[in-house]
Parts: structure tokens; sequence; C-alpha cells
């Protein structure tokens, strides 16, 4: 890099014939001498604030990484949460269902128990109607 510069700060001499011990007439040297020089100035100019640039979008894409790595964790931590949530969800439903076909399972039963308690009490007022008319009940 520094040989670079080096060369871009001797340029204005090897476009000077006055090394070469040539005599040039008019002012075309000092113009020749300072557009180069401008010309440098310029490249440097140009080459630091690129530099400049390029640091910041190195600082602002490291920042953008941060936040795209603590979205995606937050990310995850939701999406474990809301699994979590679901399978809680799930086992209340079954647990409900359990219940649900347990309740039904036992107004079965128990619409059942009812009948056999009505037909058990139609046949015992069957039984007391018969003895009472004198008639066996075999």
């Amino acid at each position: 890099m520094k040989m670079i510069g080096f060369a871009l700060l001797a340029l204005p001499l090897w476009l000077t014939p006055l090394a070469a011990g040539e005599r040039v007439p008019g002012p075309a040297v000092p113009y020749v001498a300072m557009i180069a020089v401008g010309t440098t100035i310029l490249f440097f100019a140009l080459w630091r604030h690129c530099k400049g640039q390029l640091h910041e979008k190195h600082e602002l894409l490291g920042e953008k990484e941060e936040k795209i790595a603590w979205l995606r964790k937050v990310m995850a931590q939701n999406e474990h949460a809301k699994t979590k949530l679901e399978h809680e969800n799930e086992k209340k439903i079954m647990e409900l269902t359990h219940t649900i076909e347990m309740l039904e399972r036992k107004a079965k039963e128990g619409t059942k128990n009812q009948v056999v308690a009505k037909i058990e009490e139609q046949q015992q007022k069957r039984a007391r109607m018969l003895e009472r008319a004198g008639l066996s009940v075999e």
C-alpha cells in the first residue's frame, strides 16, 4: 500500500521532462504536475471516503446479524411456548373427552338401571295385584 502511495506522489516527477535534462518551453509542465497532484489527492479522498463507508456498512451488517440472531432465539422460544401450550390443551381436551365418555356410559347404565327398576316395580305391582285377586304367581 505504501508503494502505491509513493508511486502516486512521485507521479508528477515522472511526468516532468526536467529529470531527463530537457527544457520544456512554457508553463505546460506545472499544469501537468498540478493535474497529477490534484488527481492523486482526489483519488486518496475518494479512497478514504469509500473505506469509511465500507467500515460503516460492516458495523451495520454486524448489528443486523446480532438482531437476526436475537429474533431467531425469541422466535424459537415463542414456538416452544406455543407447542407446550398446544400439548397442554390437547391433554385437557383428552381428559374432557374421557370424562364425557364416562358420563355418557354412566348415563346409559343409569337409564338401564332406571328401566330395570321400573320393570321390577311393575312386576312387584303385578304380583301384589295377583295376590289380591287370589291368583298365584309362577
